[in-house]
């Protein structure tokens, strides 16, 4: 008996109707920002530290994809670090993924002690809905204090 209840109260065929209504209800009273996407980067430096875009909230943000031998990525890392000296350090952080796997290590190191930004591989790159492989270098994607991507280069 008790089941036979329960079919007739939650069985019963719902008209789409008002599925529809009830959506259109619903997305109006959340106003949208329970579907907005959430902007993932989570790498691991050399060091083991982890890297989380999440932890920048608050502060402007630029990923830069690079390679140590590439003179187009020199003069916009310079750019950058002239950005970030002339900004507040502190409401700017530069995260510089080194895209090519088989740098010179002495090249790599120096490169590293010119830029204050944190570096981490390509390959050490966790979790990634932000950035995708560039068809060339340097790639860079700017992101405010609200961790919205704002501008793609």
């Amino acid at each position: 008996m008790a089941s036979n209840v329960w079919a007739r109260l939650f069985m019963r065929p719902y008209k789409v109707q008002n599925m529809k209504k009830t959506l259109i209800l619903a997305l109006i009273f959340f106003n949208f920002s329970a579907f907005a996407r959430e902007n993932i980067f989570v790498a691991k430096k050399e060091n083991g530290e982890i890297v989380d875009l999440s932890r920048n909230a608050g502060k402007k943000t630029v990923i830069i994809i690079f390679a140590s031998w590439c003179k187009f990525c020199h003069q916009e890392m310079t750019r950058l670090k002239q950005l970030q000296e002339k900004n507040d350090a502190q409401n700017l952080e530069i995260i510089a993924v080194d895209f090519d796997e088989i740098d010179d290590e002495k090249d790599y190191l120096l490169f590293k002690q010119k830029f204050p930004f944190v570096f981490v591989k390509f390959s050490d790159i966790l979790q990634n809905n932000v950035i995708a492989k560039p068809s060339s270098i340097p790639a860079s994607y700017y992101f405010n204090e609200n961790l919205n991507l704002v501008k793609e280069l």
